[in-house]
This record gives C-alpha cells, structure tokens and sequence, in this order.
C-alpha cells in the first residue's frame, strides 16, 4: 500500500507538471472569476458561455426605436437575453439539459446527506474487511468467497447505480426534483438496510443471493447522494461541496473504519465485525430519512408565509357564480 500511494502521488505530481507546462498557472487554478488572463481562441466560446450568466444584469444594449424617441419602456433583462441569443425557445431547450442547482445554499440538507452518503460508503468499503473471513468462519473457502465478493461488489452498484442515472425514475441532477430524490434515496437504503439485518441469519444458500440484492439497493443511493450534495449549495459552490464531502468521507469512513474493524475482528470476532457493518447501513438510512424532514421542513418554513397570504385572499374575494 505504501508503494501504490507513493505511486499515485508520483502520477499526480507528473499530471499537474505537464498541465503546468502546455497550459500555464492558469489552467491550475480553480478559480477563473475575473481572470486577468487573456484566453485561447480555442476557449473564447466557452469563456463566453461561462460568464455570460454573470454579465447579463450588467450589461446594457443598444436603445431600439421605441426606447430611444420615448414611446415606451425599456425592455427587461429577460427579453434582452433572449434577444441576444437569437432564439428563446433553443434556450430554453438547451436550460432544459444543464443541471439545476440550489436558489440559496441549503446546509442542514447538504451535511445531513453528507453524513449518510459518509455511513453508505462505510457499509460498502466495510464489507470487504470482514466478509472473507466471515466467509470462511461460515463454510465457504477463501477463493470462492472472494471471486463471488468481488463479482457481486462490482456488479451490485453498476445495475443500481443504472437505475438512478437513467432518468427514468429520479433526476439527480435537477434541484428542483430533490424532494422526490431523497424519497428514492431513503426507500433504496431501507430496501438495503432490511435485507443487511436478516444476513447474519441466512444459510449458506441464501447469504450471496441476498449480499448481491443488498449491493444493488445500497448502489443505486451512491448516485443519487450525490446529486444532492452537488447541487444543494448553489452553482457559486460546487467546488466547496466536492471538499467538504471528501473531507466529511476521509474523517468518518476512510480512515477511522480500517483501524476500527481490525480492532474488532481481534477482540470480539468475524460475526460481531460483520453485525457492525450492518450498524452502518441503517445509520445511512437514518441519516437519509432526516435529511428528507429538514427538506420538507426547510421547505415548509419558506412557503408557509405564502400559503396563509393566499388564504386571506381567498377569504376577501367574493366568490362569483
């Protein structure tokens, strides 16, 4: 292990020289606001699209006839938009495929996805800690254990992972839609953590059937999360979600649940290390199922003002039949 960090660090030190070298320090920052650099006619077009967004309040158009001799207003931002682009309704279709992020940073949403997605991944790097030797306390040999482990590991996720990114069921990638995905999210891991609970006390003829129906439900969640913590802060703060999340992973699952696991596999044994395992997965979704209350909860907090300004409307407008 040590050489294969050594050995990642060494590619990743070659990688940032070599983008160093063909592109310069620019290429190398992430933060391209207001780059004093000149760019490449290669990247005119998307330096254009990229700021686009953030001039588009700023920037002032020629007068039309009507505005300039005083017949009228001038028109709003939004037509001044569509005007510049050419054609509202491409526009509007093109909107429809770029992702949409939060209007206001939603942090109570955000960690507490954090926190579960966090348990998830714990419960499926977990597994592969205690299941060989759970495998051979139980019967099975070593080499069939780990081929069938390593089969189901692989497999499991792809196909519920398929699932959430198909479009079919959830749109990840829609902020607008994340109510409905969190419903997903929390179905998927009680389907999972159901099944985790009853593994410990299946045959030897049931347990890899029902590891592998578990994998699937675990890694359909795995995408899913992460549309959620993706878009929950804003466009402004994708960056910032993509550290927190890898730091939220790095304390409470990368590097504590090796040490931890070892340390109970020595104590107290392969069955209560696999029991600890499955302890994970219902905290995920614990936590997943309280991340869809402070949704609804937050999102309650913000209509409800709306909803009593409508129904004192209602109450002074005269019905007409």
């Amino acid at each position: 292990w040590q050489y294969a960090f050594a050995g990642q660090a060494t590619i990743l030190a070659l990688c940032c020289f070599m983008g160093f070298v063909v592109g310069g320090r620019r290429y190398l920052d992430v933060s391209y606001e207001d780059d004093p650099h000149p760019v490449n006619k290669g990247d005119s077009d998307t330096a254009d699209e990229r700021n686009r967004s953030s001039h588009i309040q700023t920037e002032v158009g020629p007068a039309s006839d009507s505005t300039a001799a005083g017949s009228g207003p001038p028109p709003p931002a939004s037509n001044r938009e569509i005007a510049n682009s050419g054609d509202g309704s491409s526009e509007t279709e093109k909107s429809t495929g770029e992702m949409e992020y939060a209007a206001s940073p939603k942090w109570a949403v955000f960690w507490t996805t954090n926190v579960a997605f966090a348990a998830q991944l714990g419960f499926l790097n977990g597994l592969r800690y205690v299941v060989p030797d759970y495998g051979k306390a139980h019967g099975f040999s070593l080499q069939f254990t780990l081929l069938t482990f390593s089969t189901i590991s692989l497999l499991g996720p792809a196909l519920g992972g398929s699932v959430s990114m198909s479009g079919l069921v959830i749109r990840p990638d829609k902020w607008s839609q994340h109510r409905w995905t969190l419903v997903y999210i929390v179905c998927a891991s009680v389907g999972a953590s159901v099944i985790a609970v009853f593994l410990p006390y299946s045959s030897e003829g049931t347990f890899w059937p029902a590891l592998f129906a578990c994998f699937i439900f675990s890694g359909s969640v795995y995408p899913a999360a992460q549309g959620i913590i993706n878009t929950a802060l804003t466009a402004a703060r994708v960056i910032d979600a993509s550290a927190y999340q890898v730091q939220c992973g790095n304390i409470l699952v990368a590097m504590p649940i090796p040490y931890m696991l070892g340390k109970s596999m020595d104590l107290w044994g392969q069955d209560t290390s696999f029991r600890l395992v499955m302890l994970l997965q219902f905290l995920a979704a614990t936590g997943f199922t309280c991340a869809l209350l402070t949704s609804h909860c937050t999102e309650n907090e913000n209509t409800t003002p709306q909803v009593k300004h409508c129904t004192e409307n209602e109450k002074t407008t005269p019905q007409v039949r």
